[in-house]
């Protein structure tokens, strides 16, 4: 059996304060670590102002590129949280940056800031929603008319959704579907000797 791998549903924003102190979250998908440093560093330049920007991100399929950034504050009372968070939700490809938008004016202390941390990434998380990651194959098929009810039918029953239809003297699909649903769907084509398919 496939172990299910997870990814967040939406990016979204999340706010808490904590003895006057403003903590903002904000979680994002992406794709490689080049992605997410570019965001972390793109957020930093927006918002200069801001006490601090922690931030940590799991990225790849086995979670295999973790890291994690206290950005100033006490060593492991930030980013750490902030990845524990990403990791108890369960989700891969998504980073989360905590901005310290407003000191208060009183410590809260390491334990304090852990807590702060981790309960604002898992707010924002939470918010976020996740979603099943299946790795996603685009197929080309080009089939006459007397096909299209067939196919169609198949995508239906299967709920699978054409990205691009155009018809003219053959009637073209572009269709994306789960790789695990690719073996079953190329061998019904096959029956079909009018039918053409390529990945693209």
């Amino acid at each position: 059996m496939d172990l299910e791998i997870f990814k967040i549903k939406k990016e979204m924003n999340a706010e808490i304060n904590i003895e006057r102190s403003v903590f903002i979250g904000h979680s994002y998908l992406v794709e490689d670590e080049a992605v997410a440093k570019s965001i972390i560093k793109s957020v930093k330049n927006k918002n200069k102002e801001a006490t601090h920007h922690c931030s940590a991100y799991m990225i790849g399929r086995s979670s295999q590129y973790e890291f994690c950034d206290d950005n100033g504050e006490p060593s492991g009372s930030a980013g750490f949280p902030i990845l524990n968070a990403i990791k108890s939700y369960g989700v891969t490809n998504t980073l989360v940056i905590v901005t310290r938008g407003y000191y208060g004016g009183k410590k809260l202390g390491v334990r304090g800031l852990i807590e702060a941390y981790g309960r604002c990434a898992k707010e924002v998380l939470e918010l976020s929603g996740k979603i099943q990651w299946l790795e996603m194959v685009y197929l080309l098929v080009i089939t006459p008319y007397q096909s299209v009810d067939s196919i169609m039918h198949y995508l239906d029953k299967n709920e699978i959704k054409p990205v691009y239809k155009d018809f003219q003297q053959f009637v073209t699909f572009k269709i994306e579907l789960p790789e695990k649903q690719y073996a079953e769907f190329s061998n019904f084509l096959q029956q079909f000797h009018d039918v053409t398919f390529s990945k693209i």
